[in-house]
């Protein structure tokens, strides 16, 4: 891993990280990477990196609130989840990209959070990376939309587009699928963006630093 001179790296996080990092206050986390997650939450919160993350994350929540078989105390535990994690992200400084990808048909194009008109700047290259992601042999389902979002999605409100240079992710399915499609160059809309692990990202910036 390349790491510039920059004060502040720019990533993108993918859902799944800050999942983790709940789970880790919450004592529920397993995992092998506890001590990079907390390192990584750590330079967010000081401004050692610049984080940010897709809207889509917001829908991720909202479709798992609309599940039939919560009852109403699941339902309560799992809107304080939700809330809890966006309090962590907004410890860490996390800015929001939007969907460029919408459609009026689509479960992930919602009022409000991701059906926006300044999410729709680059949409004819976003809806072809969408596209070529879903066509992948390996099914990405709702990871595609994220990683759409990475690519093409401009900050909320603001309408211009952060230089991303990581994809952190600790999917490590996803970290395949995309590594190998890049490696193929087959999605060149990610050549500039290096995608990778909590752990592995941690590690570069220990050197850098």
């Amino acid at each position: 891993m390349t790491w510039s001179a920059s004060p502040s790296p720019i990533l993108f996080l993918d859902y799944q990280v800050l999942d983790h990092m709940h789970r880790l206050d919450t004592d529920m986390y397993d995992g092998p990477s506890a001590a990079e997650l907390t390192a990584l939450r750590r330079a967010a919160i000081l401004g050692a990196i610049e984080v940010w993350m897709s809207r889509i994350t917001l829908v991720e929540m909202a479709i798992g609130l609309e599940n039939p078989k919560l009852n109403p105390a699941k339902l309560v535990a799992a809107s304080q989840r939700d809330t809890d994690k966006l309090a962590i992200a907004s410890s860490m400084r996390v800015r929001w990209l939007t969907y460029p990808a919408n459609k009026s048909d689509d479960t992930y194009s919602r009022e409000g959070l991701t059906l926006r008109s300044d999410g729709l700047l680059d949409w004819p290259k976003a809806k072809a990376l969408e596209e070529r992601l879903l066509k992948l042999p390996e099914r990405l389902d709702g990871d595609v939309q994220q990683v759409v979002s990475c690519v093409y999605g401009r900050a909320e409100d603001e309408g211009w587009r952060p230089a991303v240079k990581w994809f952190v992710t600790e999917d490590r399915r996803l970290e395949k699928v995309l590594k190998s499609a890049k490696a193929a160059n087959t999605l060149g809309d990610l050549a500039g963006i290096q995608v990778c692990s909590v752990r592995t990202f941690v590690d570069g910036m220990n050197k850098w630093q």
